[in-house]
């Protein structure tokens, strides 16, 4: 009798453990869209996300890149959909990237870490793979490549544009005064103030620099709310040639050198003529990949569940 009891218990716990696996199974199976004949599930969703925070924490410290992710997690969907139907598109156009390529941006991003180890270890603390990895990688140069042959390649910005947008916003191109600083950076209050003393009694910051083997910090101030409060209240107050008292900031202080004032101007077209092309390019660019995935959204199947 015992016997049949724990049996039942035992086949009653397996039944469980199944149906929960199936759930959880269900759950990241579930179909959230249809794009023509392909489907997007909740894992696609949780993969994009994971790969997009592996990506972005390359660049940026972890809570900007939560909140990056954060800010674009309610047009997710939309942004697969958009990828889906790019990707489709590739392959239609029998678009193919080569192995090597992929390899060759795996093998920077392994730099990167140091090791494999080092790189294996923080995927897997994220959900990912590296045939994950792998794998986005290459729809990335796909939907590039597509993007390229369909909408870069066909985008003109004619000289006549780029004249016209420097007449029709000269605002744009007022360059304001700039104040140029140098700042010594050093590790003890005490060497700060020996250091400020034989500055001011007018050695420069390139001796002291070689001297006690500090570095020079070279900035540009334009307006208030650029800097940190305790560099602009420092700077503030001092004329041209001027020099401040040490500043401590985080663990190191700083004696900043007002060295030079840059009277505001106007830049030129000649000056501008790039920045401007560039500008005039990307704009046209967006706009012309969002009118091409317009058009493919109206050629297609899509359903949202």
């Amino acid at each position: 009798m015992r016997m049949k009891n724990l049996i039942k218990f035992l086949c009653g716990i397996l039944t469980f453990i199944f149906l929960l696996n199936t759930n959880l199974l269900f759950a990241q199976d579930k179909i959230v869209a249809i794009v023509n004949n392909e489907a997007i599930t909740q894992k696609d969703m949780g993969e994009f996300v994971n790969f997009m925070k592996a990506q972005y924490f390359q660049d940026k410290n972890e809570l900007e890149a939560e909140k990056h992710i954060e800010s674009i997690k309610g047009d997710l969907l939309d942004k697969l959909i958009d990828d889906r139907l790019i990707l489709q598109e590739a392959k239609n156009e029998n678009i193919t990237i080569d192995d090597m390529r992929v390899k060759s941006r795996i093998d920077d991003i392994r730099r990167r870490y140091g090791s494999s180890r080092d790189l294996d270890s923080d995927l897997m603390r994220r959900g990912l793979t590296l045939a994950d990895v792998e794998k986005r990688i290459r729809e990335q140069m796909l939907m590039r490549a597509i993007i390229e042959r369909k909408v870069k390649d066909k985008i003109v910005i004619r000289p006549s544009e780029v004249t016209s947008f420097y007449e029709n916003n000269p605002e744009d191109f007022n360059m304001p005064a700039q104040k140029e600083f140098k700042a010594l950076v050093i590790s003890g209050k005490e060497l700060a103030n020996k250091i400020y003393g034989e500055a001011k009694d007018g050695k420069s910051f390139e001796d002291l620099s070689k001297e006690y083997s500090i570095r020079i910090n070279k900035f540009l101030w334009v307006k208030e709310g650029e800097l940190k409060p305790e560099v602009e209240t420092a700077i503030s107050r001092l004329n041209k040639g001027g020099l401040s008292r040490p500043v401590k900031i985080a663990e190191s202080y700083y004696i900043f050198l007002f060295y030079d004032l840059f009277p505001p101007k106007k830049i030129s077209l000649e000056d501008s003529r790039d920045s401007i092309y560039s500008y005039l390019f990307e704009k046209k660019m967006a706009e012309k990949i969002e009118e091409w995935i317009s058009d493919l959204k109206k050629k297609s199947y899509i359903k949202i569940f």
